[in-house]
C-alpha cells in the first residue's frame, strides 16, 4: 500500500470516530435483563436463533418490552434451528400478511445457512412484510451465507432489493473476536456492498471496533452507517461509554465467568473495553497500560559482554568455549589483543625480538661467506 493511501487510510479513521447513525445490539433472548437504558442504542434486536416464528416471537416475548429503539424480531441462526428452506420463508411472509409480529418494528431476517433456490421466495416475502409496515434486515455471515450453495445469486438479488432496509454483514465468525474479520463467502467481495440500495450496518463484536471497521470498508468504496454489536456488554465507537463520575453505569452487564472479549480491558468497574478508562489506573485484567514489561536484558559490562568469564569472538558475540575463546579476550582479562597473561605476553616479545637479531645475522655471516668463496674462484 502507497504512503498515500495509508495516510488517507489514517484520516478516515480518525474522522469516522463516533460517527454511526445507526447503534444496535443482538439481544439474547436467553440473558438475564434488557440492555442498558443509558446505552445509547436506537436499535435492538430479540435474537433466538430460530427460524420459525411462532418459536422466535415465543421466546422473545420477554425481551420486546425492554428493547430500546426500533425493535427487530429475529428469524433464522446459524445451525439447524435457524436454517431456512421454503416452507419457513413462507411461513414468515403468511405472518407479515397477518401482521402477527405486533410490537416489533421489522423483522431482522438471519441467513446463515439455508436449501438453494430462495431468492424468489425470499423477494416475495420482503415485499409483502414492507406492504404491511414491517422494516426488513438482513443479516449474513461474513459477505454470504457460508451455508447456502447459491449464495452468491442470493446476496446479488438481496444488493438490488429496495425492500430491503438494512443488510448487515458479520465481521466475526465466534463472537469473540478481538477485531474485525473481513474474510469473504460465496464468491461475494466487499465491493459489491457498494451496489446495495440498502443501508449498510456491520454486525461486530463490540461498539468500540466501529471506526477500524469503516475506515476499512471506505477501502472498498463502501459507505456503512452503523453497526449491530454482538457481545452483551456495551461499548461505544471511539473507545467505548466508560463509567464516569465515580459510579458503574447501572442497568449493564459485566463480563461472563469467560472474561472480556480478546484484545479488550476489564477496569476497575468490571466493564470490557478499550482506551484509558478501561486499561488505566484500575484495570483489572486484559492488555492494561500498567502491566509490568519484560525485565530488561542484563546491561553488557566492560568489553560487552554480559557474563564474567566470556570471551567476544573476532565476530563481535559473546560465549564460552574455544569458538570465541580461541585467540579472544576473556572477560576480566586487560589485554584485548591475547588470551596471554601479560608477562608471559612480555616474554614473548622479547624472544621474538631476540630470534629475529639472530635470524639477520645468519643471513649476513652466510652473505659474506658466499661472497669471499666467490672472490677466490676468481684469482685462479
Amino acid at each position: 500500500m502507497s504512503t498515500t493511501a495509508l495516510f488517507l487510510l489514517a484520516l478516515a479513521f480518525l474522522a469516522s470516530a463516533g460517527s454511526a447513525t445507526h447503534k444496535g445490539v443482538w439481544w439474547w433472548t436467553w440473558s438475564g435483563g434488557n440492555p442498558p437504558a443509558n446505552s445509547g442504542l436506537n436499535l435492538a434486536i430479540a435474537f433466538s436463533g430460530w427460524t420459525s416464528p411462532d418459536q422466535a416471537m415465543a421466546e422473545s416475548s420477554s425481551k420486546v418490552g425492554g428493547l430500546p429503539g426500533q425493535k427487530y424480531l429475529s428469524l433464522g441462526g446459524g445451525n439447524a434451528n435457524g436454517r431456512w428452506t421454503a416452507a419457513m420463508v413462507t411461513a414468515t411472509t403468511n405472518g407479515c400478511n397477518s401482521k402477527k409480529f405486533g410490537g416489533y418494528t421489522g423483522i431482522a431476517f438471519d441467513i446463515e445457512e439455508g436449501d438453494n433456490g430462495l431468492s424468489g421466495p425470499f423477494r416475495d416475502c420482503f415485499a409483502a412484510c414492507k406492504r404491511n409496515g414491517y422494516k426488513i434486515l438482513v443479516t449474513i455471515s461474513h459477505s454470504a451465507p457460508y451455508g447456502v450453495g447459491d449464495a452468491g445469486t442470493l446476496m446479488r438479488g438481496f444488493f438490488s432489493d429496495s425492500n430491503i432496509d438494512y443488510i448487515s454483514p458479520q465481521m466475526y465468525t465466534t463472537g469473540n473476536e478481538g477485531g474485525n474479520d473481513f474474510q469473504t463467502a460465496g464468491g461475494v467481495q466487499w465491493s459489491e456492498y457498494k451496489n446495495a440500495k440498502a443501508v449498510i450496518i456491520p454486525s461486530i463484536v463490540t461498539g468500540n471496533m466501529y471506526s477500524a471497521c469503516e475506515a476499512q470498508f471506505k477501502t472498498y468504496g463502501v459507505d456503512i452507517q452503523g453497526y449491530i454489536q454482538w457481545s452483551q456488554t456495551i461499548t461505544q465507537p471511539g473507545g467505548g461509554s466508560p463509567p464516569t463520575g465515580g459510579n458503574p453505569p447501572t442497568g449493564g452487564n459485566p463480563p461472563t465467568a469467560g472474561g472480556c472479549p480478546a484484545g479488550q480491558c476489564k477496569s476497575k468497574w468490571g466493564y470490557c473495553g478499550n482506551g484509558p478508562d478501561y486499561c488505566g489506573e484500575g484495570c483489572q485484567a486484559g492488555p492494561c497500560n500498567g502491566a509490568p514489561k519484560a525485565a530488561p536484558k542484563a546491561a553488557p559490562v566492560n568489553n560487552g559482554c554480559p557474563q564474567a568469564g566470556m570471551c567476544k569472538s573476532k565476530w563481535g558475540y559473546c560465549g564460552f568455549g574455544p569458538a570465541y575463546c580461541n585467540n579472544q579476550r576473556v572477560e576480566g582479562e586487560s589485554d584485548e589483543n591475547s588470551g596471554m597473561a601479560p608477562g608471559i605476553l612480555a616474554a614473548v616479545i622479547v624472544c621474538s625480538i631476540i630470534g629475529g637479531l639472530l635470524v639477520i645475522g645468519l643471513l649476513v655471516f652466510v652473505g659474506k661467506q658466499v661472497m669471499t668463496e666467490k672472490e677466490s674462484g676468481e684469482r685462479f
